[in-house]
């Protein structure tokens, strides 16, 4: 009986210590889930080890918003270095064109929110310091650059404060300045390297108008506040797919012509020898024929300016010619054919029917009724839009592309 005891006993430390192995040995990685939310609805849910440092999806977009950036709570996360230690939701946050962070619209109180900026250059506080404030609230603005930098620019709701907070002095470390909290606020203070104000060499100031992140950006090299006479500063702008550049004026001069281009990257060198201001607009990729369906139609034709929807046939004769018509115009465009430039028309295509007669089954005939009262019920039939109202249509075969570029610059409501 003792030996058989003493054989279970020894069997059952045998089981406990395969069991011990193999969960020591277990090399499973402990995966987490990182929830992005967009205006309370799931945008995108992605995996990650543990340890591992995040990525983000695709910006979201939001009609009259800027996207502001993926947020735990009120800490900004950074791709790439932020690290996945456990299951998290970020927020996405929004800004319109003068900064206001759109979770406070509509409130009866509101938030200051500072921009990012490098804290190891300075350092930016409030005073009161608080999450929200109430309407003609006083709140002190302060900023102190570390040793080695200076302030660089204060700006606040879209207006610059630097000259008035600097004056004359050529040293710019300290600033502090009262504001009157009317709306959700948006301070955005950026650092450089300390010695270029107290420069002399320094007197020239470059400016860059707003542009539209979501189309594309900009960065500047060197980039800072001031720059010394006939210093090369170079701009490298980067263009979102489906966008482009349409304007690049530098004092009201164009340089577009003169930017280089690989890939999606424009690049342009010049000598700083006054005051400079750079003025950058971004656009639709005109030299692309957009494919619309019922899914896309509204993001398609959501451009300020012109929009021609092209309403066709698969079997359409009529259709195919003024297809190689649209062609044209894309090549006279890539060729900055003056008459194409001038008409300045981005070409949408909705195809609704699979022979030469309107097709009502098809999804995009709803597109379609819209304008179905100006149609004589045949195709081609095309509409133009000027951001977003109907400006003019055409019913019937076109084969003159000149009548074509002429009828896109200056479009009529009927034959």
């Amino acid at each position: 009986m003792k030996k058989i005891l003493s054989l279970l006993i020894s069997l059952s430390m045998l089981v406990a210590f395969c069991f011990t192995f193999i969960a020591c040995n277990d090399e499973t990685e402990t995966e987490y889930t990182v929830t992005f939310r967009v205006d309370n609805a799931v945008y995108s849910e992605i995996k990650f080890a543990e340890g591992e440092k995040v990525t983000f999806p695709e910006d979201p977009s939001k009609g009259g918003y800027i996207f502001s950036g993926w947020y735990r709570g009120n800490v900004q996360w950074v791709e790439g270095k932020n690290e996945v230690t456990s299951d998290v939701v970020l927020v996405a946050k929004w800004k319109t064109s003068t900064g206001p962070d759109t979770q406070d619209k509509g409130q009866t109180t509101y938030r200051i929110t500072v921009a990012d900026f490098d804290s190891q250059m300075g350092t930016v506080a409030r005073s009161p310091q608080k999450t929200n404030y109430v309407p003609n609230e006083k709140v002190t603005i302060s900023v102190t650059a570390n040793s080695g930098y200076e302030i660089r620019s204060i700006i606040i709701n879209d207006v610059d404060y630097t000259d008035s907070l600097k004056g004359e002095s050529t040293e710019f470390t300290t600033a502090s300045c009262e504001i009157t909290v009317t709306s959700a606020t948006l301070v955005e203070v950026k650092f450089q390297e300390y010695g270029i104000w107290g420069n002399p060499d320094y007197v020239h100031k470059l400016s860059i108008s707003k542009i539209d992140t979501q189309k594309g950006n900009i960065a500047v090299f060197p980039d800072r506040a001031v720059y010394a006479e006939g210093e090369e500063v170079t701009f490298t702008v980067t263009v979102n797919d489906g966008s482009a550049i349409k304007n690049f004026d530098i004092n009201g001069v164009s340089k577009r012509a003169d930017l280089t281009k690989e890939e999606n990257t424009y690049t342009y060198t010049f000598a700083m020898t006054e005051n400079t201001t750079l003025n950058i607009v971004f656009d639709d990729d005109l030299t692309k024929i957009y494919n619309a369906n019922i899914n896309n139609y509204d993001s398609l034709i959501a451009r300020k300016g012109k929009v021609l929807v092209d309403f066709y046939g698969t079997t359409c004769s009529p259709c195919q010619n003024l297809a190689a018509l649209f062609e044209q115009y894309i090549e006279a465009l890539e060729a900055n054919d003056p008459a194409a430039i001038a008409a300045d028309v981005k070409i949408v295509k909705v195809n609704v029917s699979s022979n030469t007669s309107i097709q009502t089954s098809s999804p995009q005939y709803r597109i379609f009724q819209k304008y179905e009262r100006f149609s004589n019920g045949g195709l081609p039939f095309m509409v133009m839009l000027e951001d977003g109202e109907l400006i003019g249509y055409f019913n019937g075969m076109i084969n003159d592309y000149n009548w074509l570029i002429g009828w896109m610059t200056n479009p009529t409501m009927d034959k």
